[in-house]
């Protein structure tokens, strides 16, 4: 991120100061790893006085309020040697975390005061995060159906949960333990940008370290394949390695330039891996992702293996309620569910599952009489609800739109705010007349369900087994 700054920059013709220590020891760091190497040297703080302020970027550390940070400082006029003016512009590519509003709210109030710009989340589109979810990991281990499975993401506790998840769904798997990257992550997203920003050198650390891994087991364990969702260390010359992936365009929010600049890092990392798959039809104008999938530029050896769907078709009544089927992070799963359980009045006359996505929850919403509310539901109690609803209201991850392709299924897609991949797919799927797509600020329920029902929204007809010879070919090879 801190690169893309530096590119886009230099591009426009501006210089780039690092402003707080923390911001110059990531930058320190970076340049130790061999990052930010072609790039130029970042202005001192004291020097940037003399160079025009539409000449200059400033990189502050203080995202979350501290008050002995620098953008505390320079937004009450306090900090020694950089000063805001009416309409300078300040940018916050991140979220609020939950505790945090009182003290960042002061600090909008401050630059308000002074008639300076406050650009957030909440007012641009500048802002990109996407993660995938549990019932995401357990597609793709339904898909392998892997001998082992190894736990990677988050801290200790995160991995036991996950290692406790999994083995509900797969009860004779061995489960190895490597060490996650131990992110932390911003409750509500707002501040997701910096948190991230901050933590690269160890996110870096942790990429080297997972490949150190993979090499010591391999010494030991004869695996004939190693698939990678997302993990840009799990390469290696002693086996085949697959890294797979949809999202082959980046759509940072910072336009053309930073996306360009954003894929080729991303591709410089997946294309130390044997093939890149990517869960999509190869037709470059009958495809599901859209340029998502299908940028001009592709990684070396890229393979379009079909969409992957866990769920089957059921036999059932095709016809039958709607169902509400949340997911994705917090807090933007709960303020969706708040917004839904909000309306449910207003469309009694409708028959509604409403699975909450929940899997730790030990209370339930309390029954209404159109309503059976689920906290959470394995693989086979979805396939059968999803395959007897009527119309199914979710998110427009990647995920649960090939499961809604898979079982034909009329659909109302509400991306979660501030992720350009859903609002993205959401919008290109519309307007491919797939599905209905609302933001979910406008979402209504009775007047969208109406919609829905009224669409004449054509399914796709698409091969869900083309990956078993993208499979076979690569254990061949």
């Amino acid at each position: 991120r801190m690169e893309t700054v530096f590119k886009v920059a230099e591009k426009i013709g501006r210089h780039v100061c690092l402003v707080g220590r923390s911001m110059n020891r990531i930058y320190e760091l970076a340049r130790q790893c061999n990052y930010l190497q072609d790039i130029k040297v970042p202005i001192d703080v004291r020097d940037s006085k003399k160079i025009p302020k539409n000449k200059m970027v400033f990189l502050c550390t203080g995202s979350q309020g501290e008050q002995r940070a620098a953008l505390a400082r320079i937004a009450n006029g306090t900090h020694p040697d950089l000063h805001l003016e009416k309409d300078d512009n300040v940018i916050f590519s991140s979220r609020i975390i939950p505790g945090n509003e009182k003290r960042l709210y002061k600090i909008f109030n401050d630059f308000s005061k002074s008639e300076i710009n406050v650009l957030s989340e909440e007012n641009s589109m500048i802002h990109v995060s996407g993660h995938p979810a549990r019932e995401d990991l357990k597609k793709m281990y339904n898909w392998v159906k892997p001998k082992i499975l190894i736990p990677v993401h988050g801290e200790q506790r995160h991995m036991a949960e996950h290692i406790t998840i999994l083995k509900n769904e797969f009860p004779n798997l061995e489960f190895l333990p490597l060490k996650g990257y131990r992110i932390q992550y911003p409750k509500n997203g707002f501040f997701f940008a910096v948190k991230i920003l901050f933590q690269i050198p160890k996110i870096l650390q942790a990429i080297y370290h997972e490949n150190k891994w993979l090499n010591a087991q391999l010494k030991n364990r004869m695996w004939d394949l190693v698939i990678s969702d997302n993990r840009y260390g799990l390469y290696s010359k002693k086996t085949k390695t697959v890294f797979i992936t949809h999202q082959l365009h980046i759509i940072s929010g910072f336009g053309n330039i930073s996306d360009k600049l954003l894929q080729r890092i991303v591709y410089s990392k997946i294309n130390k891996f044997n093939i890149c798959w990517v869960p999509d039809l190869q037709d470059e104008l009958y495809n599901i992702a859209g340029k998502l999938s299908h940028p001009i530029q592709k990684p070396n050896h890229t393979k379009f293996i079909g969409p992957l769907s866990r769920l089957d078709l059921v036999s059932g009544q095709a016809n039958g309620p709607i169902l509400i089927l949340l997911s994705g992070p917090e807090p933007q799963r709960t303020l969706l569910e708040n917004i839904l359980l909000s309306q449910l009045s207003n469309i009694q006359h409708e028959k509604i599952i409403f699975v909450r996505g929940l899997p730790e929850a030990t209370s339930k919403i309390k029954e209404k009489e159109h309503v059976e509310f689920i906290n959470y539901m394995d693989l086979n109690s979805l396939s059968k609800i999803m395959s007897d609803a009527s119309l199914v209201i979710c998110r427009s991850g990647y995920s649960t739109i090939m499961d809604l392709i898979k079982l034909h299924k009329k659909a109302l897609l509400i991306p979660t705010p501030g992720q350009s991949e859903q609002l993205y797919l959401a919008q290109h799927l519309q307007e491919m007349n797939r599905f209905i797509a609302r933001s979910q600020e406008t979402v209504s329920l009775a007047k969208d369900i109406k919609t829905c029902r009224e669409s004449s929204a054509t399914m796709m007809k698409v091969n869900f087994s083309e990956y078993k010879n993208a499979l076979g070919e690569i254990l061949d090879l």
